[in-house]
């Protein structure tokens, strides 16, 4: 990320893994941001760090479904507020499929941004900023799921109670 003079205000390394699976295919993304020559702000803001547009058959226009961790259904329960994880889910391709977010817990503050015309987002900068010092990192990630049926029939909390041991154990050093 540079200034127009050419300076170099923070570096980005990003990170994607992907693990397919037999119903569902996991994507990990990772941010990590370092301050460039001088100390860097980043927020508050109320543009998204991550986002997903939805294709046609995933927009709750199209009649798709939207649900929250804790069974919060629609755009209107779940925007603005801190859940686990959202999943939207619909008919694509002759199908039914969805997409699950689940933002690590480490981003603190997650705030859900969804829009019935297929837009989830979800920002970890909404209500506090970060200062990043230099020689320090900010560390931000999402893991997405993308599976067959519903939230419930592709057992979505199971997924994210998974993926909170996973990180558990590394965390303890198994």
């Amino acid at each position: 990320w540079g200034a127009s003079e050419g300076r170099i205000i923070a570096a980005e390394r990003r990170t994607i893994d992907i693990y397919p699976g037999d119903v569902a295919n996991v994507i990990d993304l990772r941010s990590q941001v370092q301050a460039g020559e001088w100390e860097v702000d980043f927020g508050p803001t109320r543009h998204a760090y991550f986002g997903v547009r939805m294709a046609e058959g995933l927009r709750v226009t199209n009649g798709a479904k939207i649900v929250g961790a804790d069974r919060r259904c629609g755009s209107e329960q779940i925007r603005g507020q801190d859940v686990s994880w959202v999943d939207c889910s619909g008919e694509v391709g002759g199908g039914h499929v969805g997409v699950a977010l689940l933002p690590y817990p480490s981003n603190e503050d997650n705030e859900w941004s969804v829009a019935n015309w297929g837009y989830i987002s979800v920002n970890p900068l909404r209500w506090s900023g970060r200062k990043i010092k230099i020689g320090e990192e900010m560390h931000l990630a999402l893991r997405v799921v993308v599976h067959d049926g519903d939230a419930e029939q592709a057992g979505i909390a199971r997924f994210y109670q998974s993926f909170l041991d996973q990180l558990n154990d590394k965390e303890a050093g198994a």
